[in-house]
């Protein structure tokens, strides 16, 4: 799905960059167009390529991510948007380059003041935003600092900092009125409970994630809702074999589930389960598998052969 999103992103892009041109019957609009265009796809490509081996060589990890590579053509195509159709294309590759390593940076730094965006929405679009508007004044084709240092390319550098320094102080009040006002009304967050719970079940009375991805500790989380409701689960089936692992110093008795969204279960699923019960008497995997309504019916029997 994220990868699906990301090309989604990319035609976007690619419309919003050549729609900006506003016309195309005038002398010139097909060249200022297809250079937009190919700068945003030179920027984006450079920015995922900084990003996947960033991560895989020691920089921001060791191993391939395809987030990575994601979200570094994301902050690229933030970025290129102020001058996509007034850059050489080497320069969009710059862009795209540093807006890479600005967004993680700016994903280091959330992280260190305990800042949560799950998506690294601040990084992509402050920190990419805002070296995008200043890179129009390094790169500007003929006019930039880094063709003319004058002070026609100084006068664009203060009009482009100027420009984000507005948006951030409009932006940054807005904020502090609009969420200010929510936390004095005590609006603003739900509980801690349910932040650790999920907004998904408590809130939305259905489940983001199949069973199976909360672990053992799902049966407390689907069990209780929010002000003590009971959640009922949806397309989940339990094995109803409560199944004690050897090798502890203390056995432990633990629910063995998969999901599924048949009646029966399918061949994949039963395998999946073989695997999941290796070492458990053979004949209670012969079990049928039953629809599981509630959760909290099973949680209090501690039984190896309740069923």
């Amino acid at each position: 799905l994220c990868t699906i999103g990301i090309f989604v992103l990319l035609f976007g892009f690619m419309a919003l960059n050549a729609g900006a041109q506003h016309h195309i019957s005038h002398p010139g609009d097909a060249s200022v167009i297809s250079l937009a265009v190919f700068n945003t796809l030179v920027a984006a490509s450079v920015g995922g390529f900084t990003s996947l081996f960033s991560h895989r060589f020691g920089l921001f990890g060791n191993s391939w991510s395809i987030h990575g590579v994601i979200n570094g053509a994301f902050v690229s195509m933030v970025a290129i948007c102020g001058g996509c159709n007034s850059m050489r294309p080497w320069s969009a590759a710059i862009v795209g380059f540093v807006a890479s390593f600005l967004m993680k940076a700016f994903e280091y730094l959330l992280l260190k003041l305990r800042i949560d965006d799950p998506v690294n929405a601040i990084g992509i679009h402050f920190g990419g935003g805002t070296w995008g508007a200043l890179s129009v004044a390094l790169f500007k084709y003929d006019t930039g600092i880094v063709f003319s240092w004058n002070k026609h390319a100084g006068a664009i550098l203060a009009w482009q900092l100027t420009g984000v320094l507005s948006i951030i102080a409009w932006t940054g009040t807005l904020s502090i009125l609009l969420f200010g006002s929510l936390r004095l009304m005590r609006i603003f967050r739900v509980s801690e409970d349910v932040e650790k719970r999920g907004l998904d079940i408590t809130r939305h009375g259905q489940h983001a994630y199949p069973a199976e991805a909360y672990g053992y500790s799902h049966l407390h989380i689907m069990t209780v809702g929010d002000q003590g409701k009971v959640s009922p689960i949806e397309q989940g089936y339990v094995n109803k074999i409560f199944v004690t692992y050897e090798g502890h110093e203390l056995t432990e008795t633990k629910a063995s589930t998969i999901r599924t969204i048949h009646s029966v279960p399918s061949i994949v699923e039963m395998e999946s389960l073989d695997t999941e019960l290796s070492g458990i008497q053979k004949e209670h995997k012969a079990k049928q598998l039953k629809p599981l309504l509630w959760m909290n019916d099973i949680i209090e029997k501690k039984d190896k052969n309740v069923f």
